[in-house]
């Protein structure tokens, strides 16, 4: 019997030999049968598969993966789906029975049949001809079993069971690879290239057993983890270590800390005694110290005993050991003893010096006499420091709502708390219903997310229960299921932008007359043709037949508490309601308001239930009043269904609901102060219409009524439904006074952008002798600015993809923690732009209350610009008061102003010095990157310094408490002390880095165009191109399993295309690879190939000399085995979300992780320093961090470029070499970039191959300084492609084109495969010859090594050369003889003939191929033409050449 034979290097196959056969086994003794497990290289052997089961094309694939020529036997029809699968990557397959014929030549035969009979004969014939065969479920004619295997990297497990138990083989192998160390499979690898790299040096067969044994050394020395992530210069160290028959370096010499546990607690720890604890590789530990700290350790322990006063000589010779062999030690001490002298001796004598680590509750330093009184002084400083750090860090809590002073709008059950409009609505709806449906219509819109958020999270509403949150479309028969819900007893709200209103107007008819109390909370907005948003109550309005009732509010606590309203009034009256709200500014509007927590909700709720229950009998008017009444001492407010404001006698009334009521009411307090006769009556429930409650509110003494009419779609003719209201309302039987007149109007812009100064403009013309009916109310053109007393502003400009957005929420939270009694803050986004621009408008007043105004800040005191190419654009300093500060990032240090005035436009350099506005001037860029050189978000730096800036510049802003709260803020929230300094050094270096200018007087005469002095809100819309992201934000983000399923199961509403590489940017085809042909001996060391596409319906055309782009993929087997190392699922869906730049459409994506590092994402190319940059933060090992830092930086730059000559490592390489850094996969996908595609000169002409597509590659490989294989990418692709693999493609255009003659000659030079492009040239002059066309001169110079090897085409060519096409063929092997010959050498020898045909008849040259010949070729040209001209002349034209496309170079 041959001898058994099973493992390959890559991979090994595991298998174990049979025992000796023996005639009539028994049961018993094939049981007791032994085996012995072997290994046998199979790579580029044959193996023969027999069968077409699952077992095996498993069988198969291991083989083929091991490198192995296998061929697949078994006839078509039987094979399972997993065994054609497999059949496309085997090396034959034969579709028919298993013939003895076959064996001849194998080295191993593997048999799964169903046929239990032919199994044997097959097992027989292989036995005959001695060649090892393997029978699945047949381990008695078999000379072998096959074993599954746990591989990782050079590391590999088996179990036999003689083929008795491969079930319990394989669970008892997977108990074993659980306690390997990690990362052995590594530390293999590296000693496998110790010993490549000592055969180097010492390549003798006779050192072999030196060679090893010193590998059996390096081994022993030094634990898994460290050979696991030796560097190439360790390695090198060995192998001197080696050569020079010493002893073995000391390589990472580990660290000894001691820690006293002092009271024993956890609690007590500083982060830098628990990391170094978890960290440790080995602990000494007195047997008292208690055992929740021992837990803590991440190695071994050694305990001493209690009673002992030093640690053993054998403890410490251990200890030693270990610090010699790079790990980390600690001496952890019980309570706060001292190490004895003794114990610390034996460590300094070997080079050891302790580090102590302070315990909050210990004392500082015991071995005073280790350091000198200077170095006592440091340690107690730093202690002292550490201690208080860490004291801070717990005792301070991140910063919360403080109570403000006592006032009406907080005199309610609630907590102060900083939330938007819709997200206090939805607080509400969640708290007081089972159900919510979300009808945001806007793709971008948050509207209701905060629902879907609590829902997830399973947040129980104010009944204890679950609450159901669904994301609806909005489409015709919208809240039908609302309407279904709501039916069978489910508690139901609405969540909705006002546009699906009119798609809901069926189900709300419905549901109104089945007399369902749902609730529905609607954002209210209309749509300019600009895509400006503008709060419009038109689509609630057109409800107003269908049973609804509509109650509306004007701002973010109204949001709250008329929510609140709402619901118990449809429980009362059981009608449905709509609660409105401006959608343009309250929604997201974010302001610190008392709001109801859920678990209070529902008793309020339950008892204002039951106070109104007794009178539900009167309309449905009264009892909303009775509610409102009942709530108000819950609320801290007196609603009213119409509320009046002003002068009790007032004649001229403002009638307004919403947005257009806040702004008004400003204007009207401030002239009613000033004992005006005006007044305003702000509408709270729009339906049902109840003209007794308005009448009742306005002021007997009314002339003139004003309704600003928001009720009807903008632009539109006729009277608003608002207005008829108002006017029908006097003609009520309740109304027995004379009737005012009743004007309607708007405003003309946005509300946004006027103040109270164009109502009083307005209110003043209302009393005049000639009021306009119909009104539009305007910014004057001489408007002073309003300010407001006690009341700050500040606003925050920005580009959106900058990512400042938290810049705003941030001072907010400051200014909550230093007692702001009423705060609001509110981003303003324009996304229009090509780079969408957002303004965040802050106010606070520490004593009084913000105004409830829509209007955006346009007096700030101060203004904070981050990108200085919004200046470009904006008049930012139109929105500072006179005085106030202008505060710009910009780079630079030291600025003065004439660098800041480059960077300003003239009309805002007009407006600073107008209203005497100073600049201050930060680079918090630089600072933002200084302090994360090693770890850390510099966008998060970079706001922290915004913050800092702002804080301490803005007027009514405690900049010492700001700054006090910011230190306490960082405190509670970083997670480890040295991020908390970071931070800190960051805010003090921003505080400390302003410089102040201010502007010269003569920018007032600066002259220049005026610019837009405010950004229109927009909808929130995607930028128009791709977005620069931020460092480590993920593109990409993993979804459901079923998402993919659903624009396939709803392809019209999804839009579902089919793309083959929706991410490439290009038009891309797909193409059929019909041969794959080695041009070069096998036995040569190159690999040149020809391979063909068949072009198929794909529409892919391409012109002669162009180029056709690859799209190559990953290995799938490598793409396994690395995610098997990354502990990731590559089965896990992944959701893309981009913007096609051709048409700025969203498009969504799904692919597996393991498409996308197959197909997609380039995670074994090779990556630049930035990768490097953004593991720094993922490293949770220090030494990994360190080296991490160091590569990426400046002083690295060296030791990289090293790395990346020597190893070339691949992205998947750095993070084996990295294992600590482990990004999620969200994360590393968007730090790695996409697989580009590689462009190859086509080697075709498309007349005279119209169906297909050619190429001619080289195998690009090369073998690292450690002996490493390597091959390109795309060529390790294409290499591997059989007749029939589908491959993605694109078309690129080149400079190498046919000249428009045909008659005019043309001299081609082409190195290697440069001779591809060269190729298509004679085929397309054939062509042109073959219609009949008289076809000029053609000359081809073409060069390679050796005739023999690399003579690609030489056939084709040579027939061409005989056929006179190609007139003359000039070869260049340059290792054919003694003395080296290039084609610039044939080239010189032509110079007469070439200058003739170039000169004289307007011929053109090409030169494709590498880049070194070319200062040869074009000395040899200029000598041709000299002999027509003078040198200089020549030189000139060759340049004139090249600009007429005559002279060609791809080169590369």
């Amino acid at each position: 019997m041959a001898p058994p034979t099973i493992l390959s290097d890559a991979p090994v196959v595991a298998a174990s030999t049979a025992a000796p056969s023996k005639a009539k086994h028994t049961t018993e003794a094939h049981t007791a049968s032994a085996s012995l497990i072997v290994s046998w290289p199979i790579q580029g052997k044959k193996v023969l598969v027999v069968g077409g089961d699952a077992v095996s094309a498993a069988r198969a694939k291991f083989a083929v993966d091991a490198g192995a020529n296998v061929t697949l036997v078994s006839p078509l029809n039987e094979l399972s789906s997993d065994a054609k699968s497999v059949a496309n990557s085997v090396s034959a397959f034969v579709d028919g029975a298993f013939d003895a014929l076959l064996l001849s030549g194998c080295a191993m035969v593997f048999v799964s049949l169903q046929n239990a009979v032919e199994a044997r004969q097959v097992a027989l014939a292989c036995k005959s001809r001695g060649v090892p065969v393997s029978v699945a479920s047949q381990s008695d004619v078999s000379d072998f079993f096959f074993m599954s295997t746990h591989k990782d990297q050079s590391l590999q497990v088996a179990i036999s069971t003689n083929g008795n138990g491969p079930r319990l083989a394989s669970k008892l192998r997977k108990q074993i690879v659980k306690s390997i160390p990690p990362h052995a499979g590594a530390a293999l690898e590296t000693l496998s290239r110790l010993r490549q790299q000592l055969k180097a040096v010492d390549p003798s067969s006779a050192s072999a057993t030196r060679r090893m044994s010193f590998v059996n050394r390096v081994s022993e020395a030094w634990s898994v983890e460290t050979l696991a992530s030796l560097f190439a210069d360790e390695i090198a160290s060995l192998v001197k270590a080696y050569s020079n028959s010493s002893d073995l370096p000391k390589l990472r010499q580990g660290s000894l800390r001691i820690i006293r546990a002092s009271s024993g607690h956890v609690d007590d720890l500083t982060v830098g005694a628990f990391r170094a604890l978890s960290e440790s590789q080995l602990v000494l530990a007195d047997s008292s110290v208690s055992r929740e700290i021992l837990e803590l350790t991440g190695g071994d322990v050694m305990l001493i005993p209690s009673d002992a006063e030093t640690a053993s000589d054998s403890v410490v010779h251990a200890a030693i050991h270990a610090l010699e062999h790079g790990q980390n030690v600690i001496r952890l001490k019980a309570g706060n003893g001292a190490v004895s002298e003794t114990e610390l001796a034996l460590f300094t004598q070997k080079g050891f010096t302790p580090i102590f680590l302070p315990f909050v509750g210990g004392s500082v330093i015991a071995a005073v006499e280790l350091v000198d009184k200077r170095e006592e002084e440091d340690a107690k400083e730093e202690f002292h420091e550490a201690q208080q750090t860490f004291t801070a860090a717990r005792s301070v809590q991140a910063p919360v709502a403080v109570a403000p002073r006592p006032a009406t709008i907080l005199a309610s059950s609630g907590t102060p708390k900083l939330i938007s409009g819709q997200d206090a609505a939805t607080h509400v709806a969640y708290s007081l219903t089972d159900m919510s449906f979300v009808y945001p219509v806007v793709p971008e819109s948050t509207l209701g997310q905060i629902a879907v958020t609590w829902s997830t999270n399973g947040v129980k509403n104010a009944h204890g229960k679950s609450h159901k949150v669904l994301e609806m479309s909005t489409r015709s028969g919208a809240a039908a299921v609302a309407h279904g819900a709501s039916h069978n007893g489910s508690s139901v709200s609405v969540i909705a932008n006002s546009a699906a209103l009119s798609h809901m107007l069926p189900s709300m008819f419905q549901i109104a007359s089945a007399k369902l109390p749902v609730v529905m909370h609607v954002a209210t907005q209309g749509l300019s043709r600009e895509f400006g948003v503008y709060n419009s109550v038109a689509d609630v309005t057109a409800t107003s037949f269908t049973g609804f009732a509509a109650l509306g509010s004007s701002t973010v606590k109204e949001a709250h508490d008329l929510a609140l309203i709402a619901h118990v009034s449809a429980s009362v009256t059981q009608t449905p309601f709509i609660h409105f709200f401006d959608g343009a500014r309250i929604a997201t509007e974010q302001s610190v308001v008392p709001v109801i927590d859920t678990s209070s909700l529902g008793s309020i709720v339950s008892k204002a239930i039951s106070q109104a229950q007794a009178v539900r009998s009167i309309p449905v008017a009264d009892l909303v009043e009775t509610v409102m009444g009942n709530m108000a001492s819950h609320v801290g407010h007196q609603y009213k269904l119409f509320e009046y404001v002003g002068n009790t006698s007032a004649e001229s009334v403002i009638v307004a609901l919403g947005a257009s009521a806040s702004v008004a009411e400003e204007a009207v307090r401030i002239l009613a102060a000033a004992g005006e006769s005006v007044g305003l009556l702000k509408i709270r429930l729009l339906r049902p219409w109840s003209a007794r409650h308005f009448l009742a509110a306005l002021p007997r003494t009314v002339k003139r009524v004003a309704v600003i009419d928001d009720s009807k779609v903008a632009g539109s003719t006729g009277h608003g439904p608002l207005f008829l209201d108002v006017t029908a309302a006097f003609y009520d039987s309740v109304w027995s006074l004379p009737i005012p007149t009743v004007f309607k109007g708007n405003f003309a812009v946005g509300i946004e952008n006027v103040n109270s100064a164009a109502v009083v403009v307005f209110l003043n013309g209302l009393a005049s002798a000639n009021p306009k009916f119909d009104f539009k109310i305007e910014m004057p053109a001489t408007a002073s600015q309003v300010t407001y007393s006690d009341v700050a502003e500040a606003i925050v400009w920005d580009v959106q993809a900058d990512g400042t957005d938290s810049v705003g929420p941030h001072v907010v939270k400051l200014l909550q923690s230093q007692g702001v009694s009423s705060v609001s803050v509110f981003t303003s986004h324009s996304s229009v732009h090509v780079e969408p621009v957002s303004a965040t408008h802050i106010r606070f007043s520490k004593h009084g209350e913000v105004p409830a105004t829509a209007s955006l800040v346009n007096t700030a005191n101060v203004a904070l610009v981050n990108n200085i190419s919004l200046l470009e654009h904006v008049n930012v300093a139109a929105s500072i008061r006179e005085d106030g500060i202008l505060v710009i990032n910009r780079q630079g240090a030291n600025p003065t102003i004439q660098d800041v005035a480059k960077d300003i436009p003239a009309a805002t350099k007009r407006t600073l010095q107008a209203r005497r506005i100073r600049l201050a001037v930060i680079d918090a860029d630089k600072i933002a990157f200084n302090y994360t050189l090693f770890r850390g978000n510099k966008g998060e730096y970079r706001n922290l310094a915004l913050v800092a800036a702002l804080t301490k510049l803005w007027d009514g802003v405690d900049a010492a408490m700001a700054v006090s709260d910011l230190e306490a803020y960082l405190t509670a929230t970083a997670v480890e002390n040295t991020v908390f300094r970071t931070k800190l050094g960051a805010v003090r270096t921003a505080l400390n880095s302003i410089a102040m200018l201010d502007t010269p007087r003569d920018w007032a005469r600066e002259e220049g165009a005026e610019l837009a002095k405010f950004v229109s809100p927009t909808f929130g819309l995607k930028k128009l191109a791709n977005l620069d992201q931020e460092d480590g934000e993920s593109l990409a983000r993993t979804v459901a399993s079923y998402q993919p399923a659903l624009p396939i199961l709803f392809k019209e509403a999804f839009g579902l295309q089919s793309a083959s590489r929706p991410d490439a940017g290009e038009k891309t085809f797909q193409v059929k690879v019909t041969e794959n042909r080695r041009l070069t001996p096998e036995s040569y060391e190159r690999n040149v190939f020809h391979i063909e596409f068949d072009i198929g319906t794909s529409g892919l055309t391409y012109a002669i000399g162009e180029a056709l782009g690859v799209y190559g993929q990953n290995n799938a087997y490598h793409v396994d085995e690395f995610l098997a190392w990354y502990g990731e699922d590559g089965a896990k869906i992944i959701r893309y979300d981009r913007i096609n730049e051709k048409t700025s459409a969203m498009e969504v994506e799904f692919k597996t992780v393991a498409q996308l590092l197959t197909e997609v994402v380039d995670i074994f190319g090779q990556p630049g320093k930035k990768f490097y940059q953004n593991l720094i933060e993922h490293a949770s090992v220090m030494s990994e961090r360190e080296r991490l830092g160091f590569l990426a930086s400046g002083e690295g730059a060296d030791a990289l470029a090293q790395l990346i000559e020597e190893e070339t490592p691949t992205f998947a390489d750095v993070l084996q070499m990295f294992p600590s850094a482990h990004p999620s996969i969200e994360k590393l996908l968007s730090y790695i970039p996409n697989i580009k595609p590689r462009h190859y000169s086509i080697s075709s002409s498309m007349n005279v191959h119209p169906t297909s597509v050619h190429l001619l590659v080289v195998v690009v490989d090369w073998k690292t300084k450690a002996g490493k294989s390597r091959m390109g990418q795309c060529t390790r692709y294409l290499v591997g492609l059989r007749p029939g693999k589908t491959v993605t493609v694109s078309v690129k255009p080149s400079v190498m084109k046919l000249p428009s003659s045909n008659e005019a000659p043309v001299i081609m030079a082409g190195l290697g495969t440069g001779m591809a492009p060269f190729r298509a040239f004679v085929e397309e002059r054939a062509y042109q010859k073959a219609l009949g066309h008289k076809v000029g001169p053609m000359v081809l110079y073409f060069g390679a090594r050796h005739r023999a090897e690399e003579w690609l085409y030489g056939e084709e060519l040579e027939a061409y050369h005989a056929d006179g096409l190609l007139s003359h063929l000039r070869l260049a092997f340059s290792r054919d003889q003694k003395e080296k010959v290039y084609i610039q050498h044939k080239i010189k020898a032509d110079d007469t003939m070439l200058g003739e045909m170039i000169l004289k008849q307007g011929g053109a040259f090409y030169l494709c191929g590498p880049t070194w010949p070319v200062p040869d070729i074009k000395d040899a040209l200029v000598t041709a033409f000299s002999r027509f001209m003078t040198s200089e002349e020549a030189e000139a034209k060759l340049e004139e050449l090249k600009e007429e496309e005559r002279y060609v170079l791809e080169v590369y």
